[in-house]
C-alpha cells in the first residue's frame, strides 16, 4: 500500500505524489523479525476553483491492532525510567542580555511548536553549567503547573541551557531507547494522567524527578520504537491540515456570501 496526496496545481488536473510504499498487515498476515509494518494512511484534498474544500485522513485501525496483537515478542525489556535515562532538574540562573548561553524558559518552549528562539533570554556562563548544556537528543519534560508535556531538543542555535521550570532527559543507550519514542510517551494522555496523579504541591502543582524515574514502562524494539514515531508524526500532520481545511473553507464561505450579496 501507498500513502497517496492529491494535490491539484491547477482547476480539472490532480497531481498524484507518491510517499514511501510500505507493507500493509492483516490478520493473516506471518510476521517474521524482518517485517516492518506500518499504517496504512491516505490523504485526499480537492479543489473547487481555488479554493480547496475537503482533507480527508484515513489511518486503518485494524492495522494497528493486528500489529500489536502479532508483535508483542518484539518488547524486549520493562524497566524503570531512571535506568535507561539520566535526569536533572533545570538551574535556576539569573538572565543577563550579555551573556553568552542560550536560557529555555516556558514561555520559549511548547509543546505544538517546540522550542522559540525568537525572545529567548541569555545568561553568563559561570563555568559550572557544562552538565547542562543541551545536548542534540536531550529531552525536557515540563514538570510544573497543570501544562506538562516533552518536547526533543535538535541541537539549533549554539549552546543552550533548561531552567527549573523543566527536568532536563539524557538517554542512556540511543542504540536501544529512541528519544523520539520516549517523548512520544510521556506526551501520552494515560501516562501523563498517572505523572501528574502523583505530583506535590498546593499552589503549584509539581512532578518530582523522583516520580518520573519510578515510573515503568516496556520499550520494544528500535522497529516498534519508529512505528510509534511516525504515528506521532502523521497526528501532527492531519492536525495542520484541518486547521488549513478549516480556514479554507471559511474563505470559501465568506466568497460565496459576498457573491450573493454584490
Amino acid at each position: 500500500m501507498a500513502s497517496v496526496l492529491l494535490l491539484p496545481d491547477n482547476e480539472g488536473e490532480d497531481k498524484h505524489v507518491e510517499s514511501r510504499l510500505v507493507p500493509r498487515l492483516d490478520e493473516s498476515s506471518n510476521l517474521s523479525s524482518s517485517t516492518n509494518p506500518t499504517i496504512n494512511v491516505g490523504f485526499f484534498l480537492c479543489r473547487h476553483n481555488k479554493y480547496n474544500l475537503y482533507l480527508s485522513f484515513l489511518v486503518d485501525i485494524n492495522y494497528i491492532y493486528y500489529f500489536c496483537k502479532y508483535n508483542l515478542y518484539l518488547c524486549i525489556m520493562k524497566v524503570k525510567f531512571k535506568e535507561i535515562a539520566l535526569m536533572l532538574s533545570g538551574v535556576y540562573m539569573k538572565t543577563d542580555p550579555s551573556g553568552d548561553i542560550g536560557y529555555w524558559q516556558i514561555k520559549d518552549v511548547s509543546k505544538e511548536n517546540g522550542f522559540n528562539y525568537e525572545q529567548l533570554s541569555m545568561v553568563v556562563d559561570n563555568g559550572k553549567i557544562s552538565n547542562y548544556l543541551l545536548r542534540p537528543g536531550d529531552l525536557l519534560f515540563s514538570s510544573k503547573g497543570l501544562s506538562n508535556y516533552c518536547v526533543m531538543y535538535h541541537g539549533e542555535g549554539g549552546k543552550t541551557m533548561a531552567s527549573s521550570s523543566f527536568i532536563l532527559i539524557r538517554l542512556k543507550d540511543l542504540n536501544q531507547v529512541l528519544p523520539e519514542f520516549i517523548c512520544y510517551y510521556l506526551n501520552s494522555l494515560s501516562v501523563l494522567d498517572k505523572l501528574r496523579s502523583a505530583a506535590v504541591g498546593t499552589t503549584i502543582q509539581i512532578i518530582p524527578q523522583s516520580v518520573l524515574g519510578e515510573l515503568e514502562l516496556t520499550i520494544p524494539s528500535i522497529e516498534v520504537q519508529r512505528i510509534f514515531i511516525e504515528i506521532e508524526r502523521l497526528q501532527k500532520r492531519t492536525e495542520l491540515v484541518y486547521s488549513e481545511m478549516i480556514y479554507k473553507k471559511k474563505i470559501l464561505l465568506d466568497h460565496l456570501l459576498m457573491e450573493i450579496v454584490e
